[in-house]
C-alpha cells in the first residue's frame, strides 16, 4: 500500500511540475520585423547560435516561436534590447541597441544573444566581471562567444527548457 501511494504522489509531483516550454530536438520558428534597427541576418544568427548550445533547432515548422522586434521607447536610455516576460518569446529592441555597435561590431549580436537567455528562462542576470553572457552590463560580455557553463546552469534551473546540456 505504502507503495502504491508513493507512486501515485510520484506521477502527480511529474505531471504538476513545470513543463518546459523549449526542448532540445524541437524545432523553433524565428520571426523578425523588417523595421529593426540592426541587419536582420545579425540578430537572426544569435538566437540560432544560442538556441544551438541547448540542441534547440530553427526551423519553419518550427511549434514555438521567437519574434524580434523594434520599439522605439522601450527601457531605460542605455538599454539596447528587453524581454518583458520570458514565457512570450518577444525580444524587443530598444533605440539604444544601435550604440552597442560603438563598442564593438558584436555588440547588436551578443545583446540579442543576451536576451535569448531571458526568452529561455532566466528572470534575472549573472554576476557581471566574471565571463558570464547573462550579466546585466555588455562591457562585462564583449569577448565572449555564447553562453558560459555558469549561463547554462541558471538558464537550466530555471526549468524551462528539456536538453542534454541541462
Amino acid at each position: 500500500m505504502r507503495l502504491l501511494n508513493y507512486l501515485i504522489y510520484l506521477s502527480l509531483f511529474v505531471a504538476c511540475g513545470p513543463t518546459p516550454e523549449w526542448r532540445a530536438g524541437v524545432p523553433v520558428r524565428i520571426e523578425i520585423d523588417p523595421g529593426i534597427p540592426i541587419p536582420s541576418e545579425t540578430a537572426r544568427q544569435a538566437v540560432t547560435d544560442r538556441l544551438g548550445q541547448f540542441g534547440i533547432p530553427v526551423g519553419e515548422a518550427g511549434t514555438r516561436t521567437i519574434q524580434i522586434g523594434y520599439d522605439p521607447v522601450c527601457g531605460p536610455p542605455k538599454v539596447g534590447a528587453v524581454v518583458v516576460a520570458h514565457t512570450d518569446g518577444k525580444i524587443w529592441l530598444c533605440p539604444a541597441i544601435v550604440d552597442t555597435i560603438k563598442k564593438s561590431a558584436r555588440g547588436p549580436y551578443l545583446v540579442v544573444s543576451h536576451e535569448v537567455g531571458h526568452v529561455l528562462g532566466l528572470v534575472g542576470h549573472l554576476p557581471a566581471g566574471q565571463g558570464n553572457l547573462m550579466a546585466p552590463i555588455l562591457d562585462d560580455y564583449l569577448g565572449l562567444a555564447g553562453f558560459s557553463g555558469a549561463d547554462l546552469r541558471a538558464i537550466c534551473s530555471s526549468g524551462n527548457v528539456d536538453s542534454p546540456t541541462c
